[in-house]
This record gives structure tokens, C-alpha cells and sequence, in this order.
């Protein structure tokens, strides 16, 4: 320990070592209590962004299964389904594709075929029959090598 020439420079020293210790305390009990507020607030805003965005999900996929419901129940439709009449159904499936803004429409046959789609998006679409012969009729799934939100709707 140092020798100090008086007792003034002695009791300054210790409290700058007193000050420095308090300072170093100070600063690292409000860093962990900044570091938990901050941790707290943003778990809070991704909760709200996750219901946020599950209520957008939901409200987006009951538009795309009723658009394709009310296609699936369209006399003109089923019958051009039912006679395999391609140009009928290729143009339904782009006028619904055009009013919704969606990438991709197409029909997935009883036989597990791909109407409306070519090349790996049909290759892809072909893979869906299994669960939707398992009545899956809402979920995600990859379509020409990208992810899409899915919806389906039988024809009768």
C-alpha cells in the first residue's frame, strides 16, 4: 500500500475508491435491469406481431376458402371439372387468381393429376392429393419450389 504524505491525500484516496466502486455497482445493476426491461419489451411486441399476424392469416385464408368454395359450387365449373373441358377450368382458375391476387390456382384431380399448373408446380400440386384425401383443406405447403399458404375446396 502506498504511504500518503498526509491525511487529506489519504481520505481522497479512498474515496475515489470508494466513488469507483459505487460508480461500477451502480453501472451493472442498472445494465441487468435495463437488459430485463428491454428482454421484457420485446417479447411483449412479438407476441402482439404474432396475434397481429395469426388474425391476418386467418382472415386471409377464410377469403381464399370462400372464393374457392364459390368456385367449386359454380355449375359451369363443376361441369367442365366433370368433362375435363381444360380451357373452361384454366380460364375459371385465372379469373379467380386474378380477383384474389394469388400466384397459382389449379385443381387437383380425383386421380391425383394437376390441372392449371405445369412442369414442378404440377409435379408439386400432384404430391398435395394424399392430404387432401385425408380432408386437409387449409395449410402451407411448397409449390414450384416456393412455400404458399393452401386452400382447397372439393368439387362435387
Amino acid at each position: 500500500m502506498p504511504r500518503f504524505s498526509s491525511l487529506s491525500a489519504r481520505l481522497t484516496a479512498q474515496f475515489v475508491l470508494l466513488f469507483a466502486v459505487a460508480m461500477v455497482a451502480v453501472s451493472l445493476s442498472l445494465s441487468t435491469a435495463i437488459s430485463g426491461i428491454a428482454s421484457h419489451q420485446v417479447e411483449s411486441q412479438l407476441v402482439s406481431s404474432g396475434a397481429v399476424y395469426d388474425r391476418l392469416w386467418q382472415q386471409r385464408s377464410g377469403e381464399l376458402q370462400g372464393t374457392a368454395q364459390l368456385l367449386a359450387r359454380d355449375f359451369g365449373f363443376r361441369a367442365a371439372v366433370a368433362s375435363g373441358d381444360e380451357p373452361t377450368m384454366a380460364s375459371a382458375l385465372n379469373n379467380a387468381k386474378a380477383r384474389l391476387h394469388v400466384p397459382t390456382a389449379f385443381i387437383v384431380t380425383i386421380d391425383g393429376r394437376a390441372h392449371g399448373l405445369a412442369g414442378q408446380e404440377a409435379r408439386d400440386a400432384e404430391q398435395l392429393w394424399g392430404a387432401l384425401d385425408e380432408g386437409r383443406t387449409t395449410g402451407i405447403g411448397m409449390v414450384g419450389g416456393k412455400t404458399r399458404q393452401l386452400v382447397a375446396a372439393p368439387v362435387m
